[in-house]
């Protein structure tokens, strides 16, 4: 079996298909499907992200809730995240978000949790640092005030 994908001359950017693979047993009435996405990236290719929400959800333990958006014309693959918190005394701690794809056009909500909080009172900044591979990082920050 063979399989072509293409897409029409002149556009760019990530398009996707899908292929649905169905198997019927021999024994008994029984089928299975399975889809399979195809995804194919014509040149030119502008990845770009940007951070259009974050928040501290909870601050003991630390919860954040952060929006990233896909404003390029490209799937963004394996995207790492980044949580970073500077206290009154520096930086305190950092933690990692999961990786994740994000299409063009869509956005994704992530919350992430640490297993700490920020207890002391003071002010604290915490920024989320997002590397999508096209060699720039996109961050989006918000300061927490701890009385």
């Amino acid at each position: 079996m063979q399989f072509t994908v293409s897409v029409p001359p002149g556009v760019q950017g990530t398009y996707w298909t899908g292929l649905v693979l169905r198997e019927v047993g021999r024994a008994a009435p029984v089928s299975s499907e399975v889809l399979i996405r195809l995804f194919v990236t014509a040149p030119p290719a502008e990845p770009q992200a940007a951070v259009t929400g974050l928040s501290a959800v909870e601050t003991s333990p630390l919860r954040v809730a952060v929006r990233i958006a896909n404003k390029g014309n490209v799937r963004l693959c394996d995207v790492q995240g980044l949580v970073l918190i500077d206290g009154p005394l520096g930086e305190l701690a950092s933690f990692a978000l999961p990786p994740f794809h994000l299409l063009p056009g869509h956005e994704r909500w992530l919350e992430a949790a640490a297993a700490w909080g920020l207890d002391l009172p003071g002010v604290y900044l915490v920024r989320v640092v997002f590397d999508y591979g096209a060699e720039v990082l996109v961050a989006g920050q918000v300061v927490v005030r701890i009385p």
